[in-house]
């Protein structure tokens, strides 16, 4: 008895470890927003007196959102990591709460592959491009 019911707890506890691993949220990832004086000065005067402004936001499978922000002033700067808030999808609905931005909801537009930040309460959104990882197999080469 004791060894039937061994096998069969063996069994249950091998039936996860036999399942394919679900495919991660397609907002998980990194995605970027980036700011340069020189091509837009209108946009820096909001944000700083900086060159450029890079932030990379980390979406991870966890819900949790991961900050890197990078100002850079004369060739100077010195870029920051930090847990910066959450995202969640409920209802059909994707939100979020990052500090320095607020709450509110997103979309992700599969077909551009981008991911529209709303102000809350709104209909007006930031668009975040997404940061593809290098490829070892495919980007390199030589020309």
């Amino acid at each position: 008895m004791k060894k039937i019911l061994s096998l069969i707890l063996a069994v249950l506890l091998l039936i996860p470890a036999a399942a394919p691993a679900e495919d991660p949220d397609p907002i998980v990832g990194l995605w970027y927003v980036l700011g340069d004086k020189y091509i837009y000065p209108e946009l820096m005067d909001g944000i700083g007196d900086y060159d450029t402004y890079l932030s990379v936001y980390y979406f991870n499978s966890d819900g949790t959102v991961s900050l890197l922000d990078s100002a850079v002033k004369d060739g100077k700067g010195t870029p920051e990591f930090t847990t910066a808030g959450k995202w969640f999808f409920k209802d059909n609905q994707y939100s979020y709460r990052i500090i320095g931005i607020g709450e509110g909801t997103m979309k992700y537009d599969q077909e551009k592959d981008l991911l529209k930040v709303y102000a809350e309460g709104t209909n007006m959104y930031m668009s975040v491009r997404r940061i593809v990882p290098f490829n070892p197999y495919k980007d390199y080469g030589i020309d």
